[in-house]
């Protein structure tokens, strides 16, 4: 079995005992009591969890595509139109890459 540090119904990181969990909140949070507790973790609570972090990336992956193209769209609406044409193709080829499975940079 193994051991998670919880907080907001989210499950933070997991340990192999709830010794080690203990310890890396109390190290973590100190003393401020933000999380909830260490609790034992069912196969179910891991896959959910796992599935909540890979739903997360995915949103943080999207809203910087989103950013991306609205920074194309800005460089189309203003500035000479040679530089808004680089411009606007480098950040489309940039968005390609990151369609394509490019790494999430986290700027």
């Amino acid at each position: 079995m193994i051991y998670g540090i919880k907080a907001d119904d989210y499950i933070l990181a997991t340990y192999d005992t709830p010794e080690e969990a203990y310890e890396a909140a109390k190290f973590a949070y100190g003393e401020t009591g933000s999380f909830h507790g260490v609790v034992a973790i069912t196969p179910f609570e891991e896959e959910v969890s796992k599935l909540q972090e890979k739903v997360s990336a995915y949103r943080k992956r999207e809203l910087k595509l989103v950013n991306d193209l609205m920074e194309i769209r800005q460089k189309l609406l203003w500035g000479d139109a040679e530089n808004a044409v680089f411009h606007a193709n480098y950040h489309i080829d940039k968005t390609l890459k990151e369609l394509q499975g490019g790494e999430i940079d986290n700027e």
